[in-house]
């Protein structure tokens, strides 16, 4: 196995960085994961947690560079691991992705289908007798929580439409 020098992995995914840029806090990160969290809003470095002076994004060259040999050099057992490592990341955020627009979607329905004299979206009534609405719905699950099974939850996802959904 070649060992991957910590420089070559992200500080937010905990992966081995493609696209390396280095922030105003001098540090690389993998430009997706930084472009998502300076497009939060967010203007303190993710590593140290000090002010971001200016959110322009270098590209690191050289990193990039000693990543692509070092890839080169890897055993396929070890790409496999990482690619697969990265997959599984992506299916989760799809998953979180699809728990969140469903919710949002529920709480429509819920809120269009809700009698008048009701009011808010946590579920209480106007009057405080309407049983069905008195539950809010859970939330999804944080984002970097491990999702168990994610396959069965986003088969589940699927087959709902927006018309069942809205029934429930």
């Amino acid at each position: 196995m070649v060992t991957i020098p910590e420089d070559a992995i992200c500080p937010i995914s905990q992966q081995v960085m493609e696209d390396p840029v280095v922030c105003a806090d001098g540090h690389s990160y993998e430009r997706a994961f930084i472009q998502k969290w300076l497009a939060l809003g967010k203007r303190s470095s993710p590593k140290t947690n000090m002010s971001l002076a200016h959110t322009t994004l270098i590209p690191n060259l050289n990193l990039r560079s000693i990543i692509e040999s070092i890839k080169i050099r890897m055993p396929a057992i070890q790409s496999e691991q990482i690619k697969s490592i990265k997959e599984m990341q992506d299916l989760e955020a799809i998953v979180r992705s699809l728990m969140e627009d469903q919710g949002k979607l529920a709480v429509t329905c819920i809120d269009s289908q809700r009698p008048p004299g009701t009011t808010g979206t946590t579920g209480t009534t106007g009057s405080g007798a309407g049983a069905p609405y008195d539950a809010p719905a859970p939330p999804p699950p944080p984002v970097g929580a491990p999702l168990t099974q994610p396959i069965p939850v986003v088969l589940n996802l699927l087959k709902h439409d927006s018309k069942e959904v809205c029934e429930r």
